[in-house]
């Protein structure tokens, strides 16, 4: 639930020691991406390098900002899955 998607928001952007974040199939809604891109943006420590997002509804611009938003990370991103989210070429 929504519930959770704020929990894992919050830790994402505090946390200075979250390296993977797996949210496979976890229903998350289209504007997840640009919730997490904000996130992200308020943690200039974050040292997260991998993020599954695969077999979620999510939505092209929140993507491309999520993906603006992970190239600044000090560590650079190893793994980002969105495979089976409902993206068109146009993002």
């Amino acid at each position: 639930g929504s519930e959770v998607t704020e929990q894992v928001l919050h830790t994402v952007s505090k946390s200075s020691s979250l390296e993977e974040l797996t949210l496979e199939n976890a229903g998350l809604k289209s504007d997840f991406p640009q919730k997490m891109s904000a996130a992200l943006s308020e943690n200039p420590a974050s040292v997260i390098h991998s993020l599954n997002l695969a077999h979620n509804s999510l939505d092209n611009q929140g993507v491309s900002n999520l993906i603006q938003q992970v190239c600044r990370l000090s560590k650079g991103l190893r793994l980002l899955n969105l495979s089976k989210t409902s993206l068109t070429s146009k993002g």
